[in-house]
């Protein structure tokens, strides 16, 4: 198995070890819904049902967030590997491939957010 492919599987792994929980409800048969409202109320989280735009916003915004921390991961790495190229023309022109293709991945991923941002504000009717 590849060095790649090792990575890409890692990635997918912690992405989805990070997403999953959002979907995760807290529920059973011991503890009725009822009581974790009453509970959740008196801790100050709003314990009302969330429109479907609203879980949908939640995680585009989780998913976008995720993807930024992605692309720092990338810049620093495309940083290191700058520092330590120790004056080898591949390895800096391998870096500033990285850090380019990071940086336009951060613009579209802020413009998606914005975009997001927009849409379900509208959808919503906040405006």
């Amino acid at each position: 198995m590849n060095k790649l492919l090792k990575q890409t599987i890692f990635l997918i792994s912690i992405i989805i070890f990070l997403i999953l929980p959002d979907f995760v409800f807290a529920t059973s048969a011991a503890t009725p819904l009822g009581a974790l409202q009453g509970v959740g109320g008196k801790s100050g989280y709003d314990t009302g049902v969330r429109s479907p735009t609203t879980i949908i916003n939640t995680i585009i915004t989780t998913a976008l967030s995720l993807l930024g921390v992605i692309f720092m991961i990338l810049v620093i790495y495309g940083g290191f590997l700058r520092m330590t190229a120790r004056g080898d023309d591949t390895q800096v022109a391998n870096s500033t491939k990285i850090i380019t293709a990071a940086v336009i991945g951060m613009i579209i991923v802020v413009s998606a957010y914005t975009i997001t941002k927009f849409v379900t504000g509208s959808l919503a009717g906040g405006g």
